[in-house]
């Protein structure tokens, strides 16, 4: 059975994920959006085709040298979708959660469905019954808020989100704790509730690195799938494969 590779190189790390039958086969991250440590990570497979999503800037000939092996899509703002797109701005649109929009969709067809990415932002996107990505919400993530503590007080120190995580914090440590963690739970379960109210049957999935300590902490129906945006870019891959978008 051949493969798909799904390259996603966002602002914090470059990812490489091989796809075999629709299920992730293998990923690492890699140590950089150069085609040697793709094709190194590829490791000699049969990979049939490819998709590469970046935000970072890529080497002009990277797509054209990957086309040389394999099939290659380059995810921008006028790529094809298996879902419509009522984003007023659709360039700026972020194509992590694009794609974890569509791979939520696609596990909950027919339903309204909120795609959260928990990573170094949280996001919040909601798509229609009727399979449209309507907009949603963008909030700094855990880590970014520990960060920002630290970072433009005199005083605060950088505490690890590992640890106590009481309501009411007895020390610098376990306030700053409480107050990050305490307020995301808060922040996301509020946003959450008001999302259920104006979208009826609504189902919620969480991605990303933070993905399982959130449907661990609320415990109100997350589905925590926290390899969702590698799973949203395949679909879109194998969108262009089936109708004949991509040839290969």
């Amino acid at each position: 059975m051949n493969y798909r590779l799904v390259l996603d190189f966002g602002n914090t790390a470059c990812k490489a994920i091989l796809f075999r039958g629709g299920e992730v086969f293998e990923h690492a991250q890699i140590e950089g959006p150069e085609l040697e440590h793709i094709l190194a990570f590829a490791g000699g497979k049969p990979v049939e085709a490819a998709i590469v999503a970046a935000v970072i800037p890529l080497s002009e000939n990277l797509i054209a040298d990957l086309n040389t092996f394999f099939p290659t899509l380059h995810l921008g703002p006028q790529t094809a979708l298996p879902i419509g797109n009522q984003y007023a701005t659709p360039e700026t649109l972020g194509y992590d959660r694009l794609a974890a929009a569509v791979a939520a969709w696609q596990l909950f067809p027919n339903t309204p469905v909120l795609a959260m990415t928990v990573g170094t932002c949280i996001t919040y996107n909601i798509i229609s019954a009727e399979g449209q990505f309507l907009g949603g919400a963008i909030a700094p993530g855990i880590y970014m808020r520990f960060k920002a503590l630290h970072a433009f007080t005199r005083g605060l120190p950088l505490v690890d989100p590992e640890g106590d995580n009481p309501l009411l914090g007895t020390s610098t440590e376990t306030s700053i704790r409480a107050g990050v963690l305490q307020a995301v739970q808060a922040e996301v379960g509020g946003l959450i509730a008001q999302y259920e109210t104006q979208f009826p049957g609504l189902k919620t999935i969480a991605g990303g690195g933070d993905a399982l300590y959130l449907a661990n902490a609320l415990k109100n129906g997350i589905f925590a799938r926290p390899m969702l945006v590698a799973e949203g870019l395949n679909r879109i891959l194998e969108h262009h494969v089936a109708n004949r978008l991509l040839h290969i």
